[in-house]
């Protein structure tokens, strides 16, 4: 369990400036960067669940998608949508396959994170 809160704390502190901070619950699996817009996987260590994160701050009036896909069948899981900036998440998904994010919108093409 130690080897987890630290991992958080390193994560936070790295990407603080990025969106929200996560509550403490919460450890960062990967992100990817495309400009100022960042998608990412969280873990939640109370339940397992895994969830996606979108944010882009410089989209101030575009849509903006996030969703998980199972990284074997290359099928959509969950998604979630909204307009502006975000940070918007998806629902949590409880699986043992690998899994990958992807986000994008507005005056940002679709990007994914790399597998977990």
């Amino acid at each position: 369990m130690a080897v987890l809160l630290l991992t958080a704390a390193v994560v936070q502190t790295g990407t603080a400036n990025a969106s929200t901070r996560a509550p403490a619950s919460f450890v960062e699996m990967t992100e990817k960067w495309s400009g100022t817009a960042v998608v990412r996987l969280w873990w939640n260590t109370s339940n397992g669940g895994i969830h996606a994160e979108y944010y882009d701050p410089g989209n101030t009036d575009h849509s903006v998608w996030v969703g998980i896909y199972d990284a074997t069948t290359r099928q959509i899981i969950t998604q979630s949508a909204t307009y502006g900036p975000g940070p918007i998440n998806t629902g949590e998904v409880f699986t043992a396959h690998s899994i990958f994010a992807c986000g994008g919108g507005g005056r940002v093409p679709q990007f994914c994170t790399g597998n977990t």
